[in-house]
């Protein structure tokens, strides 16, 4: 493929942007900032042919055909496993002269949100006629930057420009191809495409539940739901009129319709448009995940014509083909229904944490989010994809990374011991034994990284390359008797770094066993020390650390989860959760409710769903969740995501037991959930 980029960037050296996180780099910082550009061909075509296109841009695109909207991309990657996307575009095209608009956006920040702030830009584009290459990016393309998104102040984890549209600089002639500008500039690439295209985003229109005046100054609209993309609204006023949007997920009291824009999770989406004095349509680049939408100006409401408004929800192809709740009590029907809305939504085209402050895919997060939307959609794609995604990881360290891709580097070594399980439970459900003996090697590689911080009984001691994280935030970890520095000590020795590594062996194993592949045993040793570790039998429970006789709830779940347990422990541990409840965080939860089940408690783990206390899913909605949140309830953390899938784990366990549950009396069922063998 070959590609072109603007005559700013075709001089720029490229940054190597990954690296170890604790490695010591040279600071570096991009030469340019959001660019907005559009590269534009005209291409006259003479008969009906079938016509495929093959594109992909860095850091992102958005392709209009004869101005109209066909698609955006490509799934974020690094420069040696790009990622594009191939789409039909014979009905499409016509016959006579057609306008290609390829919208590029390089973002220049170092963040998780894209893989920026390497000065790369470049667009690649193949049309073909019946499979005959016709069109691709050369010097007959030109470009115009399009100033009239305006960068403002930076928000989230600097993951994004707020865009202030100034329809005053707007060129309708540069967007209907009746202005030549510059000639493209063709570049020589380290690109390497990735074998098979990625999929496209998928959009949803959604129309306001409620369009309510306020005052003359202030118009305010509710989408009735959380949703994750961005307003489109046309609009008519005087030239040069300043207005003000405000997007957020909350209203600023109970009382009053104000949209808070100045959001818990450290995003403040206010925008402001300038109007150019005729019709305009406000099409922001950028998404957000948001509920609440204010329009505010000056005498607004009879000043401005707004002659549409509407929701663009985009999220990853989702199609519920797998799982449904068909029985069940009214609080579970709500959690279910709050779990699927954030599933579906929140998934971009990765398994994002949140889709407003990192917008970034972590692969702890993806334990509970990727297998929640693998039983909801019984679709394989995106969580097979995303396995894929975090085995290029350990290109940078075979230990993997916590974050693909992004170009902000982080490591959490108990996300990474999350690995095994993650291909486990895929092949479970599956059954592709491709796919499982592919990744075999980029775990047995995996393992053998953090073998190398194993004392002499095999259990690991200062594991400081990654952060030893137990869970997240640290108010919800139960107290957990153990100084968590980061980096954390050379002689650091604690439970559940050790618990996730005794694990991952232990999930590795039974997956070499399934496929019939040897694997040398190293589980029942690990385990062993374990307990003569941490296992405490005068109090019947593990231990946080050989230091302390503190027994955190973590501690005590992961071993159980695992399957290498002590017996002796259930009876403490049913007790500990039974008094203790959900005392963790939302993405742990998904390993405390298989623990009950391990346990046989299908009964308490009911009531862990279900529970109505200030750690349950009933805490959300009653402080009016329509999105999964960060945490259990909005004042938990002080940066509270409000749009968090890793909060999902009720679809699981439902998934899991709803059998052993309705066995027990619960009145209970879920239909669609198919797994290829237990």
């Amino acid at each position: 493929m070959k590609y072109i980029t603007t005559k700013e960037f075709a001089v720029l050296s490229p940054i190597q942007i990954t690296h170890k996180e604790f490695e010591k780099t040279s600071i570096f910082k991009s030469k340019l900032e959001h660019c907005h550009i559009l590269f534009q061909k005209k291409l006259t075509l003479l008969d009906k042919r079938s016509y495929s296109l093959k594109i992909t841009a860095d850091d992102y695109y958005k392709l209009y055909v004869n101005q109209k909207l066909i698609a955006m991309g490509p799934a974020g990657s690094y420069a040696n496993h790009r990622n594009f996307n191939e789409l039909d575009l014979t009905e499409h095209l016509i016959i006579g002269e057609n306008l290609f608009t390829v919208h590029v956006y390089y973002q220049g920040l170092v963040n998780r949100a894209y893989d920026s702030g390497d000065n790369r830009c470049a667009l690649g584009f193949e049309l073909y006629a019946d499979d005959q290459l016709i069109c691709e990016a050369d010097e007959s393309w030109y470009y115009h930057y399009d100033n009239h998104y305006v960068a403002g102040s930076k928000t989230g984890y600097n993951t994004q420009f707020l865009e202030n549209l100034d329809f005053m600089l707007y060129n309708k002639a540069i967007y209907n191809g009746s202005l030549s500008g510059e000639t493209s500039c063709p570049i020589d690439t380290d690109y390497i495409l990735e074998s098979i295209p990625a999929r496209l985003i998928s959009l949803d229109m959604i129309e306001p539940t409620q369009v309510e005046v306020l005052s003359d100054n202030e118009i305010f609209v509710d989408f009735g739901h959380e949703y994750v993309g961005y307003p489109v609204f046309t609009l008519r006023g005087k030239k040069g009129q300043i207005l003000t949007l405000l997007c957020g997920e909350e209203t600023e009291d109970n009382n009053n319709h104000r949209t808070r824009a100045n959001m818990r999770c450290n995003c403040n989406y206010c925008e402001t448009i300038i109007m150019s004095g005729g019709v305009d349509k406000v099409d922001f680049f950028e998404y957000k995940a948001f509920r609440y939408m204010t329009l505010e100006g000056e005498n607004v409401v009879k000043a401005v014509d707004i002659v549409s408004i509407a929701l663009f929800a985009r999220h990853a192809v989702y199609k519920n083909n797998g799982a449904t709740l068909t029985e069940g009590e009214t609080l579970l029907r709500d959690i279910w229904n709050l779990c699927e809305h954030t599933v579906h939504y929140a998934m971009q085209e990765a398994f994002l944490d949140c889709p407003t402050r990192e917008k970034g895919q972590y692969l702890g997060d993806f334990t509970v989010s990727g297998l929640a939307q693998l039983y909801l959609s019984g679709d394989p794609y995106m969580y097979r994809k995303t396995l894929f995604d975090f085995a290029k990881s350990a290109e940078v360290c075979p230990g993997l990374m916590a974050v693909y891709p992004g170009s902000l580097m982080q490591e959490i070594a108990d996300f990474s011991l999350q690995y095994p399980l993650q291909v486990l439970n895929y092949y479970r459900y599956t059954g592709d034994r491709e796919t499982a003996l592919t990744l075999l090697p980029v775990i047995k590689k995996e393992l053998d990284y953090f073998k190398q911080y194993a004392g002499n009984d095999g259990l690991l001691i200062g594991v400081s390359e990654k952060w030893n994280l137990v869970d997240w935030p640290q108010n919800l970890r139960d107290d957990y008797d153990f100084k968590l520095t980061n980096p954390i000590a050379a002689d650091a020795f604690h439970n559940v770094i050790n618990a996730f590594y005794v694990g991952a062996h232990c999930c590795v194993e039974e997956l070499a066993e399934l496929l019939g592949e040897p694997w040398k045993k190293r589980s029942d040793t690990l385990a062993e020390a374990f307990n003569r570790a941490f296992f405490n039998a005068k109090l019947g429970l593990y231990t946080d650390s050989t230091s302390t006789t503190h027994t955190a709830l973590h501690s005590n779940i992961l071993p159980i989860f695992f399957g290498f347990a002590t017996p002796a422990s259930y009876t403490g541990v049913k007790a500990m959760i039974e008094e203790k409840k959900l005392c963790c965080g939302v993405q742990f939860s998904y390993f405390v409710l298989e623990a009950c089940a391990k346990m046989g408690a299908y009964d308490l783990e009911y009531a862990l769903i279900t529970n109505r206390g200030e750690h349950s899913w009933y805490n959300m909605l009653r402080e009016g969740a329509t999105t999964l949140f960060e945490v259990w309830g909005k004042e938990q953390k002080w940066n509270t995501s409000l749009c968090h899938p890793w909060a999902s784990s009720p679809i699981i366990a439902l998934c899991h037991d709803w059998r052993k549950m309705r066995d027990i009396g619960i009145a209970l069922k879920v239909d669609g959930f198919q797994k290829a063998f237990s």
